[in-house]
């Protein structure tokens, strides 16, 4: 069976509430508005540096080098806030792609993150 390749972009972008909301577009089509309340979003490249099959390191895409095949799996990582502010007593610290922040608002944060290994690439030695 031959499927068609399609191009879809994510970002994040301001939603129809004024608040951050994450966006799905196809390739020449209009970007819809996903999910309300998603801050950031990063994508991070497993490469395999030492030819074991297995990531030994997460990078962004300009890091990954000239070699794109080194890449056996992708990270990717959300952060998600409240819709509305004062939920919480305090501003609330949270980590998000390594680095520690503690905002001024008092909205509540979840990081979600998840690993995908990409097929045919990860562990076949």
């Amino acid at each position: 069976m031959v499927i068609e390749l399609q191009t879809v972009t994510y970002s994040i972008g301001n939603g129809a509430s004024g608040l951050p909301a994450l966006f799905r577009q196809e390739f020449n089509g209009a970007a819809q508005e996903l999910v309300e309340g998603v801050q950031d979003m990063q994508v991070l490249y497993g490469i395999d540096s030492d030819n074991d099959q297995f990531p030994n390191q997460y990078v962004t895409s300009n890091n990954v080098g000239p070699n794109f095949q080194n890449v056996v799996s992708i990270r990717i990582m959300l952060l998600l806030q409240s819709i509305d502010d004062f939920v919480a007593d305090d501003p609330q610290t949270y980590t998000f792609n390594g680095a520690t922040t503690t905002p001024a608002d008092r909205r509540l944060r979840q990081v979600f993150t998840t690993t995908i290994a990409l097929r045919n690439r990860i562990g076949t030695s």
